[in-house]
């Protein structure tokens, strides 16, 4: 049956219902007369769209999730956003069977692009970013590069007096 709670203040702050013990229907839920939350459940599993939105009433996030075709599981599927409380967009993509699929974008407050990637079976095959910075001691880990001089402070003497000697 359906179950409501509500705050200190007695303002509604839990709505949902249950089926032979399992979540069924819409769950809503409030922040004292602000909604926060909406998105539907079927055996106890999440279904459909469900929606966030920061205190202040605009968007927080936005997607859908779908039923495995057993029923057995529930996974998010389709496009997704998420967005600041000023309701600037923060990311945006889609899932496929619960996992990032295809580009996916991600911004900064400002609207500048902060990252890009595009997503394959749950890894990301390629990204931009605008901010990046490259971690050379990790890529010549992965490479097995060695450097002749491990820093540019002991790098440029020892470069200099081998130039030197070399002359």
């Amino acid at each position: 049956g359906p179950e409501t709670a509500w705050d200190r203040k007695g303002n509604k702050s839990l709505e949902l219902n249950y089926s032979k013990g399992l979540l069924n229907g819409t769950e809503t839920r409030w922040d004292e007369k602000q909604i926060v939350l909406r998105g539907n459940w079927k055996n106890g599993l999440r279904t459909g769209v469900w929606e966030e939105w920061h205190r202040n009433g605009k968007p927080k996030s936005r997607g859908e999730y779908a039923i495995s075709a057993d029923g057995s599981t529930a996974h998010r599927s389709g496009g997704w956003a998420t967005w600041d409380e000023n309701g600037n967009k923060t990311s945006e993509g889609d899932y496929v069977a619960g996992a990032r699929s295809g580009e996916w974008t991600e911004w900064y407050p400002s609207g500048k692009i902060k990252q890009q990637g595009n997503y394959g079976k749950e890894k990301l095959s390629e990204t931009r970013r605008s901010d990046r910075r490259v971690n050379g001691s990790a890529i010549r880990r992965l490479l097995g590069i060695e450097l002749r001089y491990p820093s540019y402070r002991q790098g440029i003497p020892s470069a200099l007096k081998e130039e030197k000697n070399e002359g």
